[in-house]
């Protein structure tokens, strides 16, 4: 090592590098400092177009501008303007032109901003505008409902009802003039059921041209009524449960005399008549109007009223024997004839009901039967059954007949 120092050359080359690496620190720190003081103090330039506002009396003029947007160019530094745009301040800047202390009339104005840094300098193009105030007129006109498509097959749409029907519409008196109907679109395309929808409206022209006014409420409320098909139907019911013993309807006003069925147009034709509801009658006393809901029935929309009304009075009940009441045989099979050898005279049956009903009551009111349907030749005891008016209870116990089946 000792004899390395003492070398001339190795003296020299070390001296060399020592130098050389002096140079670079010397060299890299200028150029750090520099390129920071370049990259700090450099300018730029930013381009951008934005709206102009007019300020003025909204409720008493109009303005007509010849453009309403400015072309800006806002040159700095970039740190400044980098700042200005990373942080959206430049939204926040404000290009408008000053109309309140004007009447009406033409004018060129210029344009004025704020919310700008001084160290920024402005450019705008155009520096001026020219403006047209003119006063503003109103208009009360009613609204229309344009109904887009179709509804679904076989379903029906209503007239639009609208909240509110008619806005205020304002603007210069030639746009004002010009305006034939304020309306709005909704889109009925295979609906099925009811829509309700907020809309916006335009204004037009006779031709269908939009015509540039302001419309007051701007966006109404629309419902649309979308209805199935439907028919009209007379309505039955049955009483399920009579008054208890010793009592008696003696009157019965149905006040629900028909339905309106709604439902898909195959499925409602099959109907002459709708069964209503099983009433029960079971708790009633005196004079009283029942309502009962109606079943809806299966692959039937609605039913309207869904409910039976009807007006109903129970008074205290008596009873009446109808003597020899002729009994029928039914369901008699084809080349097959039938007798009955008992009760041969016919039944007596024992009915109860209200006074008026029973004083009233007739044997031709009251049909008593036998059903021998699937019967094959033979004899054969048949429980008699009754078919009674609606207001009458037969309280006999039950009572059979000796019917002969013979084949012809």
């Amino acid at each position: 090592m000792d004899n390395w120092i003492k070398n001339n050359n190795f003296l020299k080359i070390l001296s060399l590098i020592l130098a050389i690496m002096l140079w670079m620190v010397v060299n890299l720190d200028t150029n750090s400092s520099f390129n920071n003081n370049f990259s700090k103090n450099s300018q730029t330039t930013y381009f951008y177009q934005t709206k102009i506002s007019p300020i003025f009396d909204e409720n008493q003029f109009v303005v007509d501008m010849q453009t309403d947007e400015v072309k800006v160019i806002l040159r700095g530094e970039a740190s400044v303007i980098d700042k200005l745009h990373d942080s959206n301040n430049i939204d926040k800047a404000r290009f408008f032109i000053d109309l309140a202390n004007l009447s009406v009339g033409t004018y060129e104005v210029p344009i004025k901003y704020s919310g700008f840094p001084s160290s920024i300098d402005v450019e705008i193009e155009p520096q001026k505008v020219e403006v047209r105030l003119e006063s503003k007129y109103r208009k009360e006109i009613e609204v229309t409902i344009d109904k887009i498509g179709k509804e679904k097959e076989g379903f029906q749409s209503a007239e639009p009802i609208i909240r509110p029907k008619k806005v205020h519409i304002s603007g210069t008196k030639d746009l004002v003039e010009k305006v034939a109907f304020v309306k709005a679109f909704i889109n009925i395309d295979k609906a099925e059921k009811s829509i309700s929808e907020q809309v916006p409206l335009r204004a037009f022209d006779k031709y269908g041209n939009v015509v540039q006014v302001d419309i007051t409420p701007l966006i109404v409320d629309v419902q649309i009524p979308i209805t199935s098909p439907f028919v009209t139907i007379p309505l039955t019911f049955k009483i399920d449960k009579q008054p208890p013993n010793g009592w008696a309807l003696e009157s019965l006003n149905l006040l629900t005399k028909e339905v309106t069925i709604y439902g898909p147009k195959e499925i409602i034709s099959q109907y002459n008549v709708y069964t209503g509801p099983n009433v029960d009658l079971s708790n009633l006393e005196g004079n009283q109007t029942v309502k009962v809901n109606i079943p809806l029935e299966e692959k039937l929309l609605k039913v309207e009223p869904d409910y039976i009304e009807f007006e109903a009075k129970v008074v205290e009940s008596i009873t009446k024997t109808i003597k020899e009441v002729p009994i029928e045989i039914i369901g008699l099979g084809r080349e097959l004839s039938a007798r009955i050898t008992n009760p041969s005279n016919g039944v007596d049956i024992i009915v109860e009901g209200a006074p008026k009903i029973m004083e009233a009551l007739a044997k031709e009111d009251v049909q008593a039967f036998v059903d021998v349907s699937n019967l094959p030749p033979g004899e054969y005891q048949i429980l008699i059954q009754y078919n009674t008016p609606i207001l009458v209870k037969q309280i006999d116990k039950d009572k059979f007949a000796n019917v002969v089946i013979i084949k012809e």
